[in-house]
């Protein structure tokens, strides 16, 4: 029979069978419901169950097909409706509107979904839950995250903590690159014979140092290492390399001489300070001193005015042991007072080798290691017995720009061949200052331009403690200028500069005066020792500027009465012994010709350990002097400068040089 419209009522309360209706009509595949019915499913339309069946009358469609299906009854939307939209279906449930009223039905296994959780890539139903399943792959390409998927939450990168545990690092993420251990520096410590060590443990701590290592017991005359973490006194580091003395160290600190008895060395240098007074027992010699452990004083020689064709008065103005022998500046003058200046050779004090194609009446000044300059920033070579302006130095200096050249420093390798490495400042000016640094690599020279503080200062003097690796070629120096800003009147800011490498483009201010003075810079010197670099600048009106072996100035140094009256030419350190050249107005109308000397290692700021030699007494006239001194490490050393010659009416200068023999 054909049913009416098929309304199936579920009143569970009653549990009433709903009236049998023909096979046929079981083939419907959705639920009808009504609105006092509970929505449900429809069984499969291929099952055996009857309609009219006595379990299934007794028993809730729902339930039957839900215990059928081996799912729970989907939790789906309103009874009643007017459209499909008005069905709200779960995930995994579609919902229809049919006659008024919403059907459901399970969505197919397999059907995509979402589980609402963005850490499971892949959702799809199973029954009437949506089951997500993978892995959301979270990667922000920063080795500094830790990269992870939060369910619920999505990805999340959290800062990376790095820590490796190494008390002895600093742990650290870069960017790019992850997690990084910087190994920690640990302080120096000042306990002898300790060094600085790291534990991973504990940090940063001390432990002995290796046996042998340097270190310094507080006295001078010591030779000390470490041994089991102490430092000891390993060898007597007194020795005047005399045979005939017996060599000690005081406790206080110092070395001490003593003369052996019947030692056939009977030189009364023994146990004496370098530079100390002695007698060389010798009349014609002047200045005896103490160097080398030797006693020797000074010969004078005389280079007459006239020794130079078509001149009067000759001054020695500069000396310089240089690659080929000591070479000398002449400064002349003609009858008309008309002044020039050539390059000479002193090997031979007394038979002068005049370079007179270098005469001109451009100063000449810098003499050094083979090289000079002069005020039309010019700069001579010697090469073969041969002084020229014309080769590659001054072709590169001249590209760099010229001016007036006051002083020139060089330093080179063992290597004297053409592939040697050589470096020279170049200092000068008039009004204003310049500088230069010029290197030279395998025959090749580039010049460039320094610069020096403020104010636009001159420099005077240059000089320095050479850089070299053992014996091959030299890379840089420690270079200090003396320096002045001329402000009118005579007075100067006399100034110090200092280039720790010597290739700084920029010279840093190593000294400056409160308030300028009447003085004007001469000449420097530098050296090394235990203490660390020093260098003394000297000049006019008894100027005296140390630099002490920590960087620190000390200065004007005012030593003893009568320093300013006192002109200070030239300085010279060598062979234990610093020199510093000068002169002074005498009684009866005298100029006094001095050298002031003091041992190298000693405080040069003590009065007490400097010693004034006196070259001799000459009658004072304009630019009679000294001017320069220079010697070797054997103890030679060469003084120069001018004396009025002998009995002549026109107070002619004679060119004068001092010579102290090894």
């Amino acid at each position: 029979m054909r049913c009416a419209p098929l309304l199936v009522v579920l009143i569970a309360a009653l549990s009433v069978t709903a009236a049998a209706c023909s096979d046929g009509a079981r083939e419907a595949s959705l639920v009808q419901v009504g609105d006092a019915t509970r929505p449900g499913l429809l069984p499969d339309a291929g099952s055996d169950t009857p309609a009219n069946d006595t379990a299934q009358a007794d028993t809730d469609p729902l339930d039957s097909t839900a215990a059928e299906s081996g799912d729970s009854a989907p939790d789906i939307g309103p009874s009643e409706c007017t459209a499909d939209v008005l069905c709200i279906a779960t995930a995994c449930t579609t919902g229809r509107c049919v006659d008024g009223a919403c059907v459901f039905a399970l969505a197919g296994p397999g059907t995509t979904c979402d589980d609402g959780d963005p850490c499971t890539p892949v959702d799809t139903c199973q029954g009437t839950t949506c089951a997500g399943s993978g892995l959301l792959a979270c990667d922000d390409q920063d080795p500094c995250t830790n990269d992870r998927c939060s369910p619920g939450v999505g990805c999340d990168f959290a800062p990376k903590v790095c820590d490796d545990a190494n008390t002895c690092t600093t742990d650290a993420c870069r960017a790019g690159v992850g997690c990084v251990s910087t190994p920690i520096t640990c302080a120096p410590t000042d306990v002898a014979c300790s060094v600085s060590a790291c534990d991973p443990a504990v940090g940063c701590t001390t432990v002995a140092a290796a046996d042998g290592a340097a270190c310094d017991d507080g006295r001078v005359c010591t030779l000390d290492v470490c041994s089991n973490g102490a430092c000891v006194t390993s060898a007597n580091g007194c020795d005047d390399g005399n045979g005939c003395t017996s060599d000690g160290c005081l406790p206080e600190g110092g070395c001490d001489f003593v003369p052996v008895q019947g030692c056939a060395n009977e030189d009364e240098c023994i146990g004496r300070v370098a530079g100390a007074a002695c007698n060389d027992s010798d009349p014609t010699t002047s200045a005896d001193m103490c160097i080398a452990g030797n006693c020797h004083g000074y010969t004078l020689t005389r280079i007459p005015g006239t020794t130079v064709t078509g001149e009067q008065g000759l001054v020695v103005s500069e000396i310089d042991d240089g690659p080929e022998g000591w070479t000398a500046v002449f400064w002349t003058i003609d009858f008309l007072t008309n002044q020039s200046w050539l390059l000479a050779g002193l090997t031979t004090a007394t038979a002068p080798v005049l370079y007179t194609n270098t005469l001109s009446d451009a100063r000449i000044a810098g003499l050094r290691d083979g090289f000079a300059g002069n005020s039309d920033g010019r700069l001579w070579r010697l090469d073969g017995g041969q002084w020229s302006s014309d080769h590659v130095w001054d072709t590169a200096l001249g590209a760099s720009g010229r001016d007036v050249i006051n002083a020139i420093f060089t330093v080179h390798g063992a290597d004297l061949g053409v592939s040697r490495t050589r470096l020279a400042w170049i200092v000068g000016g008039d009004e204003s200052g310049w500088l230069r640094l010029c290197k030279q690599s395998d025959g090749a020279i580039v010049c460039s331009a320094q610069v020096m503080g403020d104010g636009d200062p001159v420099p005077r003097a240059i000089a320095g403690v050479p850089t070299c690796d053992g014996a091959a070629d030299c890379t840089g120096a420690a270079l200090v200028s003396g320096a002045d800003t001329w402000l009118g009147g005579g007075f100067n800011y006399s100034d110090a500069y200092e280039n720790p490498t010597g290739l700084a483009p920029t010279w840093q201010v190593g000294y400056r005066p409160d308030a300028p003075g009447n003085r004007a810079t001469h000449a420097a010197a530098a050296w090394s020792d235990d203490a660390g670099v020093r260098a003394l600048v000297v000049g006019d009106n008894g100027y005296l500027l140390l630099r002490r072996g920590d960087g620190s100035w000390r200065g004007p140094l005012f030593l003893r009465d009568g320093q300013t009256s006192r002109d200070f030419s030239g300085a010279w350190v060598g062979a234990g012994v610093v020199i510093v050249s000068a002169h002074r107005l005498g009684s009866n109308g005298t100029v006094v010709h001095e050298l002031w000397v003091a041992p190298r290692d000693s405080d040069l700021e003590r009065g007490g350990n400097w010693i004034v030699h006196e070259l001799g007494r000459f009658p004072d006239v304009e630019a009679a002097g000294l001017y320069d001194v220079a010697g070797k490490t054997d103890g030679e050393v060469r003084v120069v400068g001018a004396v009025r010659r002998t009995n002549d009416l026109f107070d002619w200068l004679d060119g004068a040089v001092w010579v102290r023999p090894p």
